[in-house]
């Protein structure tokens, strides 16, 4: 070899090393060995990339650039610090996510995959756990149907289930209907409130009030919380917030409030709400430990004040007047309360599970049994969801339908009532019976029925 070629080679054999070394900032790539050994750590600079076809990690690999496997190559990992890898052209890991093969690690922090999660081979279900402490969050529950419902003075109850519909007291109207929200390209099932006429000053109106049993909620006791939702207004200002904590005698010990800014138009609020030392829970009770209200108005029992204080406080007296303006609504959905200071992604739940939820506190019953106590009443026998407390039995119609015998002569009602309603077993295992009267000419000591969705069982808050 004479001088001039060698020299050429020796100084590629340079640049190579080099490279290897120190990649050339222009190039924005970087070299790996095949296999990163155990115990060896390597990094991949932020803004640089390292297309490998084969690689093999026993030992830990940083990646601050991106990692990028082509098609038809392969990738082992026993330990990845990962900002982005990509493998085919698809990212499979991200903003800072740990692979591991075997093992285990904590990782702190809060840890988003956009592109979602694969374990082993399984796409991770989008149904979690009990993250979220409010039921039928996502208002996808309706027992009592989807017809607007108008509330007036002295009305009070549920028409969502778990969400008491507007306290009013005083002149006015509002209308409370299922509706929608969209938000970031989704659209969500929600429940509105509007001022069909304006209520006086001197009246009360819980826009969306709802209550978390204090069996669940001892669990918040001295923990910092975070609540969120969308909220959607038309008329932009500062709404009244506020949690009501419970005792166990069925006082309120403490109330924290706070004021919701608000545009006209979507509203994505989070409230973190700090640890309340002041509050003991002593018994596990199945009465309310919570009350949430979203929107209240009240000229008494207010504050000037946001936080946590003493007493009964359901609003803050500078909070906006919508109730005072005709067509002003307050709309909400995907409403989550959970441990912490973060507000994460809405937990979603399977829908079969959320109605057994929302059946510990109202229930609609099916078909049923029993014997025809004489001409004009009957004993039922129904199987139910086990319920909070002893439940109370609504007839849903005045006008039943039964038949005795079953399937051979039907009788009608035209003034039935439930008189009574008597647990079979105590109310935790779901047994119940129940007299129903008002028949005519039903057939005394043969079987007897009558048709589903006729009588609910009501245990709520």
């Amino acid at each position: 070899m004479d001088a001039v070629s060698y020299s050429h080679a020796d100084k590629q054999k340079q640049r190579i090393e080099k490279i290897i070394a120190q990649p050339d900032s222009t190039s924005g790539l970087v070299s790996l060995p095949s296999t990163i050994a155990s115990g060896e750590t390597i990094t991949i600079p932020a803004g640089r990339t390292v297309v490998h076809p084969n690689l093999q990690v026993d030992g830990t690999l940083t990646v601050d650039g991106t990692l990028f496997i082509p098609s038809g190559g392969t990738y082992s990992a026993t330990e990845v610090d990962a900002t982005v890898v990509k493998q085919n052209g698809n990212v499979v890991a991200n903003d800072s996510a740990v692979i591991h093969n075997t093992g285990a690690e904590t990782k702190a922090g809060v840890l988003t995959l956009t592109d979602g999660l694969i374990l082993q081979g399984q796409n991770v279900s989008p149904f979690s756990g009990f993250k979220n402490y409010i039921i039928n969050g996502g208002f996808d529950v309706w027992q009592r149907g989807t017809l607007g419902f108008d509330v007036t003075n002295g009305l009070s109850g549920t028409y969502c289930d778990m969400y008491r519909y507007a306290n009013v007291t005083g002149q006015g109207t509002l209308s409370l209907s299922k509706s929608t929200i969209s938000y970031s390209g989704q659209t969500y099932t929600s429940l509105k409130a509007t001022v069909s006429s304006p209520l006086a000053l001197s009246g009360v109106a819980y826009g969306h009030y709802f209550s978390i049993e204090d069996k669940n909620a001892k669990n918040l006791v001295n923990k910092e919380f975070t609540i969120s939702f969308l909220m959607e207004v038309n008329y932009a200002g500062n709404y009244s917030f506020s949690i009501r904590k419970i005792n166990d005698d069925g006082g309120t010990t403490t109330s924290f409030l706070k004021l919701i800014q608000c545009v006209a138009g979507v509203n994505k609020v989070t409230i973190t709400v700090p640890a309340d030392a002041s509050y003991i829970s002593s018994n596990s009770t199945t009465g309310r430990g919570l009350n949430i209200s979203i929107g209240t108005y009240v000229s008494t029992d207010t504050s000037t004040t946001e936080g946590w204080q003493s007493g009964n406080l359901a609003s803050i007296s500078s909070a906006y007047k919508w109730i005072t303006q005709s067509g002003a609504y307050i709309n909400i959905a995907q409403v989550q309360l959970e441990e912490g200071s973060v507000a994460t992604p809405f937990e979603k739940r399977p829908y079969g599970l959320e109605l057994s939820l929302c059946q510990r506190y109202y229930e609609v019953l099916g078909v049923g049994y029993g014997v025809a106590k004489d001409a004009s009443s009957m004993v039922l026998h129904f199987s139910a969801s086990p319920k909070r407390i002893q439940p109370t039995g609504i007839l849903l119609t005045s006008a039943l339908y039964g038949e005795s015998p079953i399937n051979i002569t039907a009788i009608g009602s035209t003034a039935s009532t439930l008189a009574a309603l008597m647990n079979q077993q105590a109310h935790h295992n779901g047994g119940y019976m129940c007299l129903v009267t008002g028949f005519n000419s039903m057939t005394a000591n043969t079987n007897a029925s009558i048709n589903a969705n006729l009588i609910a069982l009501l245990a709520e808050l």
